[in-house]
């Protein structure tokens, strides 16, 4: 399917994957499309290399695949090449961060190729009202739980430091929330306010922030 010919959507489902996770990637689809009540398209990028394997792989499973490179070619538009040396963990992660570049739609749903639904879903359950979607926010009680039963304290440890470090970065005290894990629901407008209202004001480009920032 031609993800270029889709009109700005609500909200979409998008997953980036890659040759390793194909087949997870493609139980995720079937699962989209088995429990899929309102149609939300499902895009899928992956590396130009890896496109016709995963378009045989995936058969007539309705989504729309894009490549990585389209994703990073519009980057590259608003902020230069890429760094020299920029680790391969973190372009996952700009991918996904940039994915609203395409101009498919005012949220997403980022999935990784391992999720999968379990029951009927609709646009309705990823918002608060029509325009306001959801997201993830808690105090990670259940990640504590599961450090202290394994006696794996540097968990707890390593999620503070990180807190610490985002909550300077907006000058915010207070509770260390998580916000995470995956699928998240990303908004375009704040994507696009980062862009404009925090990194270009700063002279500094999304490479910057996440070298210095190693989290979506």
């Amino acid at each position: 399917m031609n993800a270029m010919e889709q009109k700005t959507k609500k909200i979409v489902l998008f997953c980036k994957s890659y040759g390793k996770d194909m087949f997870r990637a493609r139980r995720m689809a079937e699962s989209v499309h088995r429990f899929n009540a309102d149609n939300i398209p499902l895009y899928i990028s992956v590396p130009a290399s890896d496109l016709n394997q995963f378009k045989q792989c995936f058969g007539n499973i309705p989504c729309y695949f894009i490549t990585d490179e389209e994703i990073l070619n519009k980057s590259r538009q608003v902020y230069g090449p890429l760094p020299k040396l920029f680790p391969s963990d973190l372009l996952q992660q700009l991918i996904k961060l940039e994915f609203w570049r395409m101009g498919f739609c005012e949220n997403y749903l980022w999935l990784d190729s391992d999720s999968y639904f379990i029951k009927t879903f609709h646009i309705a359950d990823f918002f608060h009202d029509e325009t306001t979607p959801y997201i993830v926010q808690h105090h990670s009680k259940d990640l504590f739980d599961f450090a202290r039963r394994t006696g794996n304290t540097k968990i707890i440890h390593d999620f503070e430091k990180m807190a610490i470090h985002f909550q300077t970065l907006f000058q915010r005290s207070g509770p260390l929330y998580n916000f995470g894990c995956s699928p998240l629901i990303w908004s375009c407008k704040v994507l696009r306010s980062l862009c404009e209202d925090y990194l270009k004001p700063k002279n500094k480009t999304v490479f910057d922030l996440l070298q210095e920032y190693h989290c979506e």
